[in-house]
């Protein structure tokens, strides 16, 4: 009998390197697909997370502007309505804005609360809790005791540039990964009135804010950051919402 009688089920050595290849190259190309999901998966939550800030952020200014507080019915010689008042602070991108507004006692956080009165306030600002350090809306709001005190001293001045910087008490974050925020006091034909001074043509106020993912947001906010790579995600992450309403006691 010959001993050295070939086996001929056996795969060779060649096949078994080819064999391994192949396999090898399976598990990566399906390690690929699984981050590339992963990837768009942690991508859509962070847009969608920012997104929800966002309205959010526009539903509860809604709700507050639908409470302006007339500022002849809390302090004499000032106007008959209570407008937003606009401060530019720097760019065209970081504006703010407050009013009077009615905020009941129990949830205004003070034991010092006067009364339901008190002036609530929107602006854009650093974030320096996120890395990198990126823009947010914040509201801050001013107790009812603040308000009087600085309705009496400042004869009608709602928001001071020290009022916009997230350090302040009672001042949080609404909307996170802001790219921009744009305030406009219109008329009853809907054009801005560029200086508005608490007259009656301010009819109604309208809020743009802009807003990316937080993935998007690390690279757009980084100091190094093209200006090729912001219109980039300005072009395919960014999402607008836009607030309209109607001042209180504004013309028909």
């Amino acid at each position: 009998m010959n001993k050295s009688q070939k086996h001929p089920n056996a795969f060779t050595i060649v096949e078994l390197l080819v064999a391994c290849v192949l396999l090898i190259f399976l598990v990566m190309l399906l390690l690929s697909v699984f981050q590339h999901v992963a990837s768009s998966y942690q991508q859509t939550e962070s847009r969608a997370e920012s997104f929800r800030d966002g309205r959010a952020a526009l539903h509860l200014m809604a709700k507050e502007l639908n409470s302006l507080i007339d500022a002849s019915g809390v302090q004499t010689n000032t106007n008959a309505v209570a407008l937003p008042r606009i401060v530019v602070e720097g760019s065209d991108t970081n504006k703010a804005f407050g009013f009077l507004a009615n905020v009941s006692q129990a949830s205004q956080p003070t034991t010092n609360a006067l009364s339901d009165v008190a002036i609530v306030g929107y602006f854009v600002a650093e974030n320096t809790n996120a890395t990198p350090p990126s823009k947010s809306l914040f509201r801050t709001l001013l107790p009812s005791d603040e308000a009087f005190t600085r309705l009496e001293a400042t004869g009608g001045d709602l928001i001071e540039s020290a009022d916009l910087d997230p350090s302040m008490p009672f001042t949080e974050p609404v909307a996170n990964n802001v790219v921009d925020f744009q305030v406009k006091v219109l008329d009853a034909e809907y054009q801005e009135i560029a200086n508005p001074n608490g007259g009656t043509n301010e009819a109604f106020i309208e809020v743009d804010l802009t807003v990316i993912g937080s993935r998007s947001a690390q690279a757009y906010f980084a100091p190094s950051a093209p200006a090729a790579l912001k219109e980039r995600i300005m072009a395919t992450d960014a999402r607008n919402f836009v607030l309209r309403t109607r001042l209180k006691n504004s013309p028909n």
